[in-house]
Formats: C-alpha cells, structure tokens, sequence
C-alpha cells in the first residue's frame, strides 16, 4: 500500500496538527499508556514493550495512579518459569522471550525478584551454534528483529545475572551478521536484501539496547558503537520532510512508517543522553519526535504503522505491505518507549559525547 507521501488522516487541519505538536511527552505517553500495556496475551514483544513503557512513565509521572500493582497482577502467572515459558516460547521463539522485556523494571518497582529471573532464564535459552553462526534461538538468517529481541534479552540478562557470556552471545550476534551495508543501512536479513524501515527500526533500538548495558571495556563496544553512527548518519540523509522514516528507507515513494521512525528515535534520543551520539542528530531527532506527535491521536491511534512482516524476496513485497492506522499494539508501545526516551533526554544536561 503506497501512501502519498505527506499524507496525514484524512480532514485532520493545520490546527489540529499543532494542537498535536504542543502536547509534551508526559501528555502522549498517558495517551498511549490508557491504550496499550494491559494485557500479555499473547506472550509477545508487542505487549511486553508497552508494559514496560508503562512502567517507564511511571518513573517519570508522578502525578498519575502508579500501574505497578495493576501490572503485577496482570503477570503474575508468569512469575513461575516453567509457566512463562510453558508455550510458544518454550520452543524458542525469540519475540515470546522479548516479551519479558519488563522483568527487570517490574522486579525494582514491586520488590519482587522474581520477574528478573524471568530475564535472566530467558537470556539462558539463547545458545552459540558455532563461529560465525546466529546464536539459537535467532534465526539463521540474520534477521534484523534478532538484534532487538537479543538485544532486550541479553543486556538485561548480563546486567541481572553478571554473565559475561550472555554479552558475548550478543555481540557476535550483531557482529556476525554483515547485514549492515556500506551506506550504513541494513538488510531485513541475509536472504531480504532489502532496507526495509522497521528493520532498521530493529537494528538500531536493537544497537542501543546492546550499548545500554555492555560493559565499556568491552572489546565489542567500538565497532558496535560504529555500526550504530554510521546508520544514524544514513537515517538522517534518508528522513522525510515530515521527520518520518520510510517503509522502504531508500525509496522516496513509500509511504512514511510510523513504527521504524519510533525505534530510531528511540536509540536516536538514548545516544544522545548517554553521550554516545554526536549533538548534530539533535535536529533529525526533533523531526522525527515531531513527525510522530503529529500521528498519534487522542485515543492512542497512529498512522501508517507497517503490518507484520517476514523476510520477502522483493522490493514490491516491502512496498505493498499494509499500512495500519488506529489502535495498533506493534506501534503503540514502541511510540510509547520514545516518548519516554524524548522526556528523559529533557531532563537530562547533554553529556560530552564520548564511546
């Protein structure tokens, strides 16, 4: 589906489009909180993410009910490991372990250790197949979702558990991949030479959570580190008028994609906290915060939210994805994360850009 290239919702004015712009993040991270994160069924990222975003703004608004009691009741089920990993994720779907993305924040919020075993038990299940292979349970392939759900996974569990291995699986898997072009942008996998705009969404939140919690002695951290600018100066070039992100990054007549230009953003405004990125980005960061402000709507609907996809064997197949609008779990948690991302930066003096 094809969108023109500009195209917000039908009958939405110039008015109304500031009005959107002049909310803060805080405003549309409730928005958006009141309509993802309740529920975790299925056990998946999408609903992992957004529940952690909930946990995420309650750190930073304190003026609203804290979700924390509501939240544990809704996983408690899950507190046990042989239930949380009883089903899908039992037999080693990586998106079902990046469902527990929240384990971490849960554990510290409600004082109960139990949920950050679920990390650490599911960074636990990700083994080496050998050199130069994608660890189990990634795809072979090297698909870029590999580096978000590992990523998610892996950081919190080394940071839970102090195992060095599990950052070690993580960078080679990143590494490994070469499906990082020259021009800096990314493949969907190996088998999909194809720069498709959530891909690299993947890519990059996936980069920043590696770098979040590698240590900076790290022999990996550098060329990660490199991996990550040299894509976030090729997002910049290819970012829209609007500060939206492309389907397909590289081809100007697909429609803007509101979930990859969420995920970058996201690692766009945590490198620049954390003094990974240099202050230039600050303006591509804008943008793109603008350009998704404008595009969430006062129920927690977006526009032009890419569908699921796997790996396609051509540029039509990418292009010709659907384009959702409305209440969307795979855009609305991600939106929520760079929300949270955007307000944290605000609060926070610019660092000294270091590695």
């Amino acid at each position: 589906m094809v969108k023109p290239p500009d195209e917000i919702e039908p009958g939405v004015t110039p008015a109304e489009l500031d009005r959107r712009r002049a909310r803060t993040p805080i405003q549309i991270g409730r928005i958006l909180a009141a309509a993802y994160g309740h529920t975790i069924h299925p056990v998946v990222y999408t609903q992992g993410v957004a529940l952690s975003g909930r946990l995420r703004l309650a750190e930073l608004d304190t003026e609203s009910p804290s979700p924390i009691h509501e939240i544990s009741n809704l996983v408690a089920h899950l507190a046990d490991p042989a239930a949380a990993f009883r089903d899908a994720a039992d037999v080693g779907v990586p998106e079902n372990f990046a469902a527990l993305v929240w384990g971490d924040e849960l554990a510290r919020a409600a004082g109960d250790p139990r949920f950050a075993d679920l990390l650490v038990e599911a960074a636990g299940r990700y083994t080496p197949r050998g050199p130069g292979e994608a660890p189990a349970p990634a795809s072979p392939d090297f698909r870029t979702e590999d580096v978000f759900f590992a990523g998610a996974v892996l950081g919190r569990g080394f940071a839970l558990s102090g195992a060095r291995s599990r950052m070690d699986i993580l960078a080679n898997l990143i590494l490994d991949s070469r499906i990082q072009q020259q021009n800096g942008l990314f493949w969907h996998s190996r088998s999909a030479p194809f720069h498709w705009g959530r891909g690299n969404g993947f890519a990059a939140l996936g980069m920043s959570e590696t770098l979040t919690y590698m240590p900076k002695d790290h022999q990996a951290r550098d060329p990660i580190l490199e991996m990550l600018t040299r894509q976030m100066t090729a997002l910049k070039n290819m970012q829209a008028p609007s500060g939206m992100l492309r389907q397909v990054i590289d081809f100007p007549n697909s429609y803007q994609e509101f979930t990859a230009t969420c995920m970058v953003g996201c690692a766009l405004a945590r490198g620049l906290r954390l003094g990974w990125l240099d202050t230039s980005l600050r303006e591509t960061l804008n943008r793109a915060w603008r350009g998704v402000s404008e595009r969430v709507d006062d129920n927690g609907g977006v526009l032009g939210a890419c569908a699921g996809t796997g790996p396609g064997d051509s540029l039509r197949y990418y292009l010709d994805r659907p384009a959702l609008d409305g209440l969307d779990d795979r855009s609305g948690g991600m939106a929520l994360w760079f929300a949270i991302e955007i307000e944290r930066l605000r609060r926070t003096p610019a660092p000294s850009p270091n590695r």
